[in-house]
């Protein structure tokens, strides 16, 4: 047989407890509203920076840099030039320095230009060691908080070996063959004072001499030809003189040993 039960039913009362799953779940979703709403907030209030720079620059040359910003404030400026690459940017990655107008000199890149930006937007910089790939970078740092957060916009640029200057080899030339023209001007014609010699009838060819300072003189043009003929008719005079006496020492030679070989 089965047993029978009997008695009242009472409902009873109490508060349940959540697992912690459910608890853990819950706290995620919290931290992620609370970041969103940060970094809502941070990229409403960051400085977009605007940097215009060159592509390229060479060694130890000064270029400009332009930046730019959507704020009035007024920002201490940092421009410089590093080898760092992806890596952290540290003191000795500065390959560059700064114009300075206050100073009218050139500062280490490392150290801000008080006060500058935006009444300022145009920086001349130069790199001033290494070669091959780089990046110039822009900071800006509220000058009325000196501790405050810097806002950085980088580009890349590529650092060239300085070129070579042109030669001035042409302007060179021209002065010596100045020079010499008027080393022969000065030999070839002897002024005479009217005082020192009494005048004498210039001849046709010294009236040829007696030209304008500016004009170039060329002297005895048709002696220089003869000259040079001259030397063409001596130096084929004693080629052949040269070629008889070759030949008759070679005679005399043959008959002297066609003698010999007779006598034996």
């Amino acid at each position: 047989m089965k047993p029978t039960c009997s008695g009242t039913a009472k409902a009873t009362f109490g508060m349940t407890t959540e697992t912690p799953s459910i608890y853990l779940i819950r706290t995620v979703f919290l931290c992620i509203i609370l970041l969103t709403v940060i970094n809502f907030i941070s990229s409403a209030t960051a400085l977009n920076i605007e940097l215009d720079s060159p592509d390229e620059a060479e060694l130890n040359e000064e270029f400009t840099i332009a930046i730019s910003a959507d704020s009035e404030e007024e920002y201490d400026v940092k421009i410089f030039v590093h080898n760092a690459g992806e890596g952290d940017i540290e003191r000795a990655n500065y390959v560059s320095e700064i114009y300075s107008p206050e100073d009218d000199s050139w500062e280490d890149s490392w150290y801000y230009l008080k006060s500058t930006f935006p009444n300022e937007e145009d920086y001349k910089i130069k790199v001033i060691e290494g070669e091959g790939d780089m990046d110039v970078c822009v900071r800006l740092r509220k000058s009325s908080n000196k501790n405050s957060n810097f806002e950085q916009k980088c580009a890349p640029i590529e650092i060239l070996a300085p070129s070579k200057k042109e030669d001035n080899a042409p302007e060179e030339v021209e002065q010596n063959d100045i020079t010499e023209e008027e080393s022969i001007d000065e030999e070839a014609i002897t002024l005479e004072s009217p005082s020192d010699k009494p005048a004498q009838k210039q001849t046709p060819e010294a009236k040829q001499l007696s030209l304008k300072p500016q004009e170039k003189i060329v002297l005895n043009k048709k002696i220089s030809e003869e000259i040079q003929l001259d030397r063409k008719i001596v130096t084929s005079q004693g080629s052949k003189r040269s070629i008889i006496i070759y030949s008759f020492t070679g005679f005399c030679i043959i008959v002297i040993i066609l003698l010999a070989l007779r006598r034996l």
